[in-house]
């Protein structure tokens, strides 16, 4: 009986493996260590296959497709440690990188062999489980492992300490709502599940959050209303109107979010001072990132070198002037400060090949690629304010969509007529 048990789990397994690596990698977003080594893992992986079988690897339009996109963003970085003001920082980022397509060639070999149709439902838990992870952080004072919410303010659930939970599902929220389209046909309430990840999204108290979220919507709705033709009009709004109604109690019970509501109006005033209160006192790195800009304009002072060489351009009046800070808060600035007109040029080339791609997806009505798509053109938005894009988790927020992505819609997956099991 228990060697039966065993020999099925083998076989579960070893027809599930890829299914089971890319859910541990989304999950493991949240426990920031594991997808670092998964992700190691995948690129060991990557060496033996091209070593294996380089020719095929090189062929292969879907990693070539991949290398395109990584190359716009790489190149930049490579070029800028010819003169990097801290060569050291610069050139263990740049190296650290190409675990990223190696990891990419390795999934996208496995998925040669293996379905991943259940990815974007399982996903879905994932994001429902800390949605609701983060509502028992709100209303008890800690989340199922027992964190307080961060600075006692802001629900993080299980990115305790970090506050990155409302960006987590701000980014991935495409894929919540594809899948509560798909599970709507079938279950007729699956549209209250909205409810707790609008609601931790508003409690996370993000306002780069709260705008990714906006954005996903948009652009997912706009994609729904382009190819869903049988849109029943009355019932999607009255219950857009009902999500919007109960997850507004986030903000009507929480005195911390209507303060950061008031001071994001000080963004629309003109007034430097009061756009300086309305950030945190982000206007003075703005200043510095675009110090460094000028001086380095070709290819900035090198990836992750912002931290380092802050105090370099900015005199003793800056705010943050002797303070250790990590990032330009502004992707868009990341990029230009740190590689230059270069890193521009590849960083718009990257956008425009990804807006180039779903606008080709979406001409085949709703495809299974489409969500992971429009996820990964959330993680690279230009005005995203939280995280380094050259830092980890900046940076696995976007290549893993991305890499799915391409798997999906080059794997030609539909999703026009799913048929979601009982859950």
């Amino acid at each position: 009986m228990v060697s039966q048990t065993l020999n099925q789990l083998k076989a579960s397994l070893r027809e599930n493996y890829l299914l089971i690596i890319l859910i541990s990698i989304f999950a493991g977003f949240a426990l920031a260590p594991i997808y670092r080594h998964i992700y190691a893992l995948l690129a060991i992986n990557a060496v033996y296959f091209i070593l294996k079988d380089f020719r095929n690897i090189r062929q292969n339009p879907h990693i070539r497709q991949f290398m395109v996109l990584f190359l716009c963003l790489w190149i930049p970085m490579l070029v800028s440690l010819v003169d990097a003001e801290f060569f050291n920082r610069s050139v263990s980022t740049t190296v650290r990188f190409i675990a990223y397509p190696l990891a990419a060639i390795a999934l996208i070999m496995f998925a040669k062999k293996q379905p991943i149709d259940k990815l974007l439902l399982s996903c879905y838990f994932v994001l429902l489980f800390l949605s609701l992870d983060g509502i028992l952080q709100w209303l008890t004072g800690t989340n199922i492992v027992g964190h307080p919410p961060y600075r006692d303010q802001r629900i993080v659930g299980m990115f305790y300490p970090e506050p990155s939970l409302s960006l987590f599902l701000a980014t991935f929220s495409a894929l919540f709502f594809e899948s509560v389209r798909l599970l709507q046909q079938k279950y007729n309430f699956a549209w209250l599940s909205l409810i707790p990840l609008i609601m931790v999204i508003i409690l996370g108290a993000s306002r780069s959050a709260w705008m990714l979220f906006a954005l996903s919507s948009a652009i997912y709705t706009l994609y729904f209303l382009r190819c869903q033709t049988d849109i029943q009009w009355r019932q999607f709004i009255i219950k857009g109107i009902a999500v919007i109604l109960l997850s507004g109690i986030a903000i009507i019970q929480s005195e911390y979010i209507q303060q950061r509501l008031d001071l994001a109006s000080g963004l629309f005033s003109g007034n430097k001072e009061q756009i300086n209160i309305a950030t945190s006192a982000r206007v003075p790195l703005w200043e510095t990132a675009a110090a460094m800009t000028e001086a380095h304009w070709i290819n900035g002072v090198g990836p992750r070198a912002f931290t380092l060489s802050y105090d370099q351009h900015s005199d003793e009046n800056n705010f943050w002037h002797g303070i250790h800070v990590g990032q330009p808060h502004l992707y868009l600035l990341e990029i230009s400060s740190e590689t230059g007109a270069i890193g521009i040029i590849g960083y718009a080339s990257l956008l425009l090949l990804l807006l180039r791609m779903l606008w080709k997806r979406s001409h085949h009505g709703f495809h299974a690629s489409m969500p992971w798509g429009i996820s990964a053109l959330i993680a690279a938005f230009p005005l995203n304010s939280t995280i380094p894009l050259f830092g980890y988790f900046g940076a696995q927020m976007l290549w893993f969509p991305l890499t799915v992505f391409i798997i999906l819609s080059t794997n030609k997956v539909k999703t026009d007529k799913p048929e979601p099991k009982e859950p």
